[in-house]
């Protein structure tokens, strides 16, 4: 967005192009033949942004993985949820002493402790 000009009456699009955006008076000075004007009256036309990407791998991985998330997404709130939520995961898991735990979505500053556990 340009601070200058927060706001824009009309806009001159040309193909894929916004060729001008201000007054209608000067979108309306520049139009040329192939360009299609929009007057926005009391609309809002805001900047897009387009993030296409994923994270295929992550939700794969996270899939088999013991959900340690705080609410309203799980219910983990303190220290003591997740030392059950682990035990119960090794014991549902048969996982053997040493082997490997995946947690997502901990957050230590949701814990009622405000910290992280310490054995």
């Amino acid at each position: 967005m340009d601070p200058a000009r927060p706001s824009v009456e009309a806009v001159a699009v040309s193909g894929e192009t916004i060729a001008a955006a201000g007054a209608l008076d000067d979108v309306m000075a520049q139009r040329g033949d192939a360009t299609r004007v929009v007057e926005l009256g009391d609309r809002a036309l805001l900047p897009g942004f387009i993030d296409a990407h994923g994270h295929f791998l992550a939700v794969g991985r996270n899939l088999d993985s013991l959900s340690l998330h705080p609410p309203p997404v799980g219910d983990v709130t303190d220290i003591d949820d997740i030392v059950r939520k682990i035990s119960a995961w090794i014991t549902e898991r048969n996982i053997e002493p040493g082997g490997l735990v995946q947690g997502i979505g901990y957050d230590d500053s949701l814990l009622a402790e405000r910290r992280h556990p310490n054995r």
